[in-house]
């Protein structure tokens, strides 16, 4: 088995847009119950020799078929009596690390899953099987790598039906986000935060210049579909319509051809480069207030932390381009990255994809966390959910001063945000007043902000954690912090407005 024996417990429905089955997730463990309707289409999927090659260079997750006592066990803890009684299938599927959203994720991990799924549409087809769907929400990470984790979007297809039926989701929720993305700068948060099914055709063809509608891939993707579209029915969707061929070898052959054709547009589309990067993509090589000396200390701080207290489990709050949590991973940390800027986060996930570190770069702004989303917000969890007491250690490196002065969320409440992410421990750089980025913010912000000095922060710090370590970057006055938790307890913020 995946993990240890359920036990008496409460159960979470986490999926209910699936005809065929819902997943639950059952104490530590995630279950996935099949209806009897589609019980033989996932013994197929699961003896497929293709998925089996998927599962193990980890692009599917290892899933095990309940029975015996296991299964007697999963039926009397979870809700589905729905689902098909004792004639449904019961299957445990591995959890990874730590699940993300798209609305999370860089364009480069977007294009990445985006990969994925035309890879496996494609290895299907000589077995008789498909996508039914085709959205990154099927998606996971496991580190830099994507993983397909939605078992029951995969079916047995018609032998001559040449239509991929996911094509216009495939676009929508895949190729539209990407090109917006590209080449107008559109978060891929404010997409899909907003738009769960993607961008259609009339969503983009306002940012597109007269020109431009004109070249690939607009003219594919968005310009002959708003031309072909009926006059006032532009918003409504056609269902596609089969497209039966005599040959089996014909249809997938078709088939092919048009899972080719969108890997083109992908790689079209991936090829635009931003050539305006961010103020951040450049803070390691130009902006740092350090110089060689001081940062060269910054490094022995956070070397010395990770030799002595070897933590296994660490999230980089404003990881930048990922130094501190490329030297977390290499002494062993799974890591969890995340920054504002969706830029340097798909630097650190191509740097990190190209030396094989298991570091997850996520976009999230820690003062303003992915929400819980979808039906009732039971969909996708929150970022804070997610995280609550998730990592052995939580690296604010440079961040603190950020939440403080530009942010003006008070020190209390950052340190019950910090408090609640980690199991253990936080190492926490303090900036103070003479510090050259504390003096820009005072003079863009006014007298009245109230500076945190060392003992103002430690007094306040106490409260939730014993001091372990300090240590001032000598001819700086930033302060390398290590803070022990005190209680275990999830903490309540204070009832203040921020």
């Amino acid at each position: 088995m995946l993990t240890a024996p359920i036990e008496e417990s409460t159960s979470t429905r986490l999926s209910l847009r699936d005809p065929a089955g819902a997943l639950f997730r059952s104490d530590s463990r995630l279950i996935r119950v099949v209806k009897p309707s589609a019980a033989a289409a996932i013994r197929r999927v699961l003896e497929s020799p293709t998925c089996e090659f998927f599962t193990r260079n980890g692009s599917l997750p290892k899933t095990t078929v309940l029975a015996g006592e296991e299964l007697a066990k999963a039926r009397q803890t979870l809700n589905a009596d729905d689902l098909g009684g004792e004639q449904a299938i019961y299957l445990e599927h591995e959890q990874l690390p730590f699940p993300s959203f798209p609305h999370e994720w860089s364009s480069e991990m977007l294009a990445a899953a985006a990969g994925l799924t035309l890879d496996l549409a494609e290895r299907l087809l000589p077995e008789g099987l498909g996508l039914k769907d085709a959205t990154p929400f099927n998606v996971l990470f496991r580190a830099t790598e994507p993983v397909f984790v939605d078992l029951l979007s995969i079916e047995q297809r018609n032998l001559h039906d040449a239509t991929w039926l996911p094509y216009a989701q495939f676009v929508r929720t895949f190729l539209t986000p990407l090109l917006v993305n590209r080449y107008f700068r559109i978060p891929l948060g404010d997409i899909f935060l907003a738009r769960r099914e993607g961008l259609r055709p009339h969503d983009a063809y306002p940012l597109v210049g007269f020109f431009q509608r004109l070249r690939q891939p607009f003219f594919s993707l968005v310009t002959i579909p708003m031309w072909l579209s009926r006059p006032g029915k532009r918003f409504q969707v056609a269902a596609p319509e089969k497209r039966l061929v005599h040959a089996p070898e014909k249809a997938r052959f078709i088939l092919g051809a048009l899972i080719g054709h969108l890997r083109v547009l992908l790689r079209k589309i991936c090829s635009k480069r931003s050539n305006a990067d961010s103020i951040w993509t450049r803070y390691m090589s130009q902006s740092l207030p350090y110089s060689p000396e001081e940062f060269q200390a910054k490094e022995e701080c956070i070397s010395d932390y990770l030799q002595d207290y070897r933590p296994r489990t660490v999230l980089d709050i404003g990881c930048n381009t990922g130094h501190f949590s490329e030297m977390a991973a290499l002494a062993g940390a799974a890591v969890v990255a995340i920054d504002v800027d969706s830029e340097v986060v798909g630097k650190v996930w191509e740097r990190a994809r190209k030396r094989k570190l298991n570091i997850l770069p996520l976009v999230v702004n820690l003062t303003r966390p992915s929400p819980a989303v979808g039906w009732q917000n039971r969909e996708s969890a929150s970022f804070l959910d997610r995280a609550h007491a998730k990592f052995d250690t939580v690296f604010a490196l440079a961040v603190l001063h950020h939440m403080l002065y530009d942010e003006r969320i008070p020190l209390d409440e950052v340190l019950v945000a910090l408090a609640n992410l980690t199991r253990s421990d936080v190492v926490v750089e303090l900036v103070e007043r003479g510090d050259i980025s504390v003096r820009d913010f005072l003079r863009s912000h006014g007298p009245e902000v109230e500076c945190v000095d060392q003992s103002i922060f430690e007094l306040k710090a106490g409260r939730l954690f014993e001091i372990l370590e300090k240590q001032t970057i000598p001819g700086t006055e930033r302060t390398i912090y290590t803070l022990r938790k005190l209680n275990a307890e999830k903490i309540q913020p204070s009832n203040s407005t921020c």
